[in-house]
């Protein structure tokens, strides 16, 4: 436990994502609601001024954990709560939506056009199954489990009555929803931090107004190197960038002994 002013909780935001996912998940536990509401709005301001570099800091953390407990979805023991697609990224999903589009709930980022409607349901749907399945493991072992061990999967797909069927038994019916859910949050995830990663408007402004093309296929900017799409590039370009190629492997054919 710690006792902070709001400035400083908000100093030690900037620096630490699991100082800042906490403080974008505070709720009041008992008094009136006024700190925790001046609290929001000063985080909020801070996160303004840089939301991608905030969401940056939440992504990298995430990646670090999910180092730890396997950077696949289909693991043979997959944790509940770290593993990738797991609860962690749904929360993951609500923080960068607060940081992105002011929005934690997947529907209400759909709104913000963060994310589609399908994909909001899917995550949602997902969410659901997991939270079932990890109160499942901790009421079965009565302390925090969140390892699904393949006795807790048998048993799991026992108590659900989920049946054998040609080629398939009821376990491995059971994990296949499990890893169906999982996926859907590691897609929904992975648009998310491409969105991240996508060149801010005046950024690519500057690389398009400052940069130089190349051979009619590239654009060469301040910061970076990119392939220009197709319909910006030069008409004959990629006729004209092959002929050297070619010529280099028709030349031996014309060599004298």
């Amino acid at each position: 436990q710690s006792v902070r002013g709001v400035a400083e909780a908000c100093r030690l935001a900037a620096g630490d994502a699991t100082i800042l996912s906490t403080l974008l998940d505070c709720r009041t536990l008992v008094g009136p609601d006024e700190l925790r509401v001046r609290l929001a709005g000063r985080l909020g301001a801070m996160i303004r001024r840089a939301p991608r570099r905030h969401a940056e800091m939440l992504l990298a953390a995430r990646r670090e954990e999910a180092e730890k407990f396997g950077q696949t979805v289909a693991l043979l023991e997959p944790n509940v709560k770290r593993s990738p697609g797991g609860l962690r990224d749904f929360q993951l999903v609500g923080w960068l939506g607060r940081v992105l589009h002011a929005a934690a709930a997947p529907d209400d980022i759909a709104l913000a056009g963060g994310m589609s409607r399908d994909d909001a349901a899917a995550v949602r749907d997902a969410a659901e199954f997991l939270l079932r399945v990890r109160n499942d493991l901790h009421l079965a072992a009565a302390k925090p489990a969140d390892d699904l061990t393949r006795d807790q999967q048998l048993r799991i797909a026992q108590a659900r009555g989920i049946e054998s069927t040609p080629g398939l038994l009821g376990v491995e019916r059971f994990m296949k929803d499990y890893f169906g859910h999982t996926r859907r949050i590691v897609r929904v995830v992975e648009a998310l931090e491409r969105d991240v990663r996508r060149p801010h408007p005046v950024r690519a402004w500057a690389a398009t107004a400052l940069g130089h093309r190349v051979d009619g296929l590239f654009l060469v900017g301040p910061a970076a190197v990119a392939a220009l799409p197709r319909d910006r590039r030069l008409p004959g370009a990629v006729r004209q960038a092959r002929r050297p190629g070619r010529r280099a492997a028709e030349a031996p054919r014309h060599r004298r002994p």
